[in-house]
């Protein structure tokens, strides 16, 4: 079987998509070696591949539109990591992370049309599709009516060699961690607003990692602007930064009302960080029993449970643990190896 991979996505910034390409890819290079990728050129980690032309956002469209219409011949079965394909003569196997501007129309009504109309239309037109959580099988079913036996739920990972427990160096401060965007859904309101009460009794930070937004970034920053110094904003975070900014937190803090999956929780408990989280979504589905919960929108619950992580070291400590071995149950081997099968299956 060859298998068609379609990669044209990742030539916008990288993100938890291009994370979970990345890891697909590596490990399907051994297991599916006939596969042909379609990557941007420079791409790093996967050899040999097919470079794709340049693309904006409606070009990229155009092009899954008619690209694989006239590349049936060379494959038995394209994977397209994010449902934007087109129509095809060959059987496709789509993933689908999320549907938030659905759920959120009122914060993302540029992104409304294209999740109403171009993402139902790639999902009927392809034999399978795959998902990361639970709640997303919930929401591709409500939202797009789809049959759910075409529907398989393989969840996201973490690579084992990158992400783990570090000797922590001695800090003039301790912080809080939040590490993903600054868009409405995320809730950094609600943990700025938190932090602000904490920050009374508490001596630490707030460290905000993710990339500076403008539509967003701004109007957070004047909530946190009265905190000064004690809020530090860390923009874009390379994935080579991301296991020491994890393992030096006193507790990774996730507050957002709505996940696909929640790829930065996980990793934060591989790295034998306490994790704080709202009990919103999928964010259960990744955490189980290792993670401490709160209702997204209360301030005074947030404030409370992040009071019982800094206050209690041995329930801390506790988290720490549970979250080690909640997170061993990821692999992205795994991950890459049920995702294969539905492609051979389909193909």
């Amino acid at each position: 079987m060859r298998l068609l991979f379609n990669g044209s996505y990742l030539q916008l910034p990288q993100t938890g998509i291009a994370t979970y390409c990345r890891n697909l890819l590596h490990h399907w290079q051994y297991l599916a070696p006939d596969m042909v990728a379609y990557l941007p050129q420079g791409w790093q980690g996967c050899e040999p591949y097919q470079p794709i032309p340049p693309t904006n956002h409606l070009t990229r469209l155009l092009w899954n539109q008619s690209h694989w219409l006239r590349h049936a011949q060379v494959g038995d079965v394209i994977f397209h990591p994010v449902p934007e394909s087109g129509w095809s003569y060959l059987p496709q196997v789509t993933m689908a992370h999320d549907v938030i501007p659905l759920v959120y129309p009122q914060w993302y009504p540029k992104k409304k049309a294209y999740f109403q109309y171009w993402v139902p239309l790639s999902l009927r037109s392809s034999q399978h599709i795959i998902c990361n959580s639970q709640q997303t099988k919930r929401d591709l079913i409500k939202y797009y009516q789809l049959d759910p036996e075409k529907i398989t739920v393989i969840p996201l990972a973490y690579d084992h060699s990158h992400f783990s427990p570090g000797v922590i160096d001695s800090l003039p401060r301790p912080y809080l961690l939040y590490v993903g965007a600054h868009e409405p859904h995320k809730n950094l309101k609600t943990l700025i607003t938190a932090f602000g009460q904490l920050s009374r009794e508490w001596e630490g930070e707030l460290w905000l990692g993710g990339r500076f937004d403008p539509r967003y970034t701004p109007e957070l920053q004047a909530l946190a602007a009265p905190l000064g110094t004690r809020v530090r904003w860390l923009d874009y975070v390379s994935y080579e930064q991301l296991p020491s900014l994890y393992q030096r937190a006193k507790a990774f803090i996730y507050p957002s009302l709505y996940e696909g999956f929640g790829l930065p929780l996980l990793e934060a408990m591989a790295c034998g960080t306490a994790v704080i989280s709202a009990n919103s979504t999928s964010l259960p589905e990744v955490g189980g029993k290792a993670v401490a919960y709160f209702e997204p929108l209360s301030v005074a619950d947030l404030v409370s449970v992040i009071q019982k992580v800094l206050g209690d070291s041995s329930y801390c400590h506790h988290l720490e643990q549970q979250g080690l071995v909640q997170a061993q149950t990821f692999d992205w081997a795994v991950t890459a190896a049920k995702t294969l099968v539905i492609c051979q299956q389909i193909g």
